[in-house]
């Protein structure tokens, strides 16, 4: 973990996240120019100092495996 990543918009919150705390590219279509923009985004960020920390921050705070352990078992009681 603690890698920027790139998705595409509307998944899920993820997207929200991703933008909110630019750590990483939401992609607002697929094309070339759009993949383009996404690596030189990509590119700027892995020269951030600290963003591998803040990533796994935002990770275990957004996608913590308790919280998704109790949903899972309430949806598959």
């Amino acid at each position: 973990m603690g890698l920027p990543v790139v998705i595409k918009k509307n998944i899920s919150i993820d997207s929200k996240i991703i933008s909110e705390n630019n750590i990483g590219y939401v992609l607002d279509s697929t094309t070339k120019n759009e993949y383009l923009n996404a690596v030189k985004k990509i590119d700027e960020l892995i020269k951030v100092k600290e963003l591998k920390k803040r990533i796994r921050k935002i990770a275990v705070h957004e996608r913590n495996f308790n919280d998704s352990r109790k949903i899972y078992e309430s949806i598959y009681k």
